[in-house]
């Protein structure tokens, strides 16, 4: 049988995520996840639709799931989507230092901090963050 468009279940998956609807999103999203994890090569990381991630990891997030949705983010912050790997970084401490794994929270602040470039109130922010690590 022919399979759908990842594009098609994208969309229906953030339409619902939207709605409010997770469950039902989480099923396109993760049709869409495992799209991408089939085509992957063995010696390649998964680029995963920006826009699909975002979503899966706040569905996993909201359902207390905090090690999937640090993996997705995890893997934004080394995709193809390098407008937004500040963010990705980000995002991947917060959560993984909420789990415990503070020397990897360190790793991604430090590279956080790399690409904060200009912005010196993010910087200060992330200064922060790595200070409390320290602490």
């Amino acid at each position: 049988h022919d399979r759908p468009d990842w594009t098609f279940l994208e969309a229906l998956g953030l339409a619902l995520h939207d709605a409010g609807r997770d469950d039902e999103a989480g099923v396109y999203l993760d049709q869409v996840i495992s799209f991408f994890v089939s085509r992957r090569r063995a010696d390649q990381s998964i680029d995963y639709p920006p826009a699909t991630a975002v979503a899966r990891a706040e569905i996993f997030e909201a359902q207390g799931r905090l090690e999937k949705a640090a993996d997705l983010w995890r893997g934004l912050s080394s995709g193809g989507d390098k407008a937004n790997h500040l963010l990705y970084h980000r995002e991947t401490a917060r959560l993984v230092r909420e789990l415990g794994l503070d020397e990897e929270a360190r790793r991604m602040l430090t590279r956080a901090l790399a690409l904060a470039e200009d912005d010196e109130a993010v910087k200060g922010e992330i200064e922060a963050q790595l200070a409390e690590l320290e602490g």
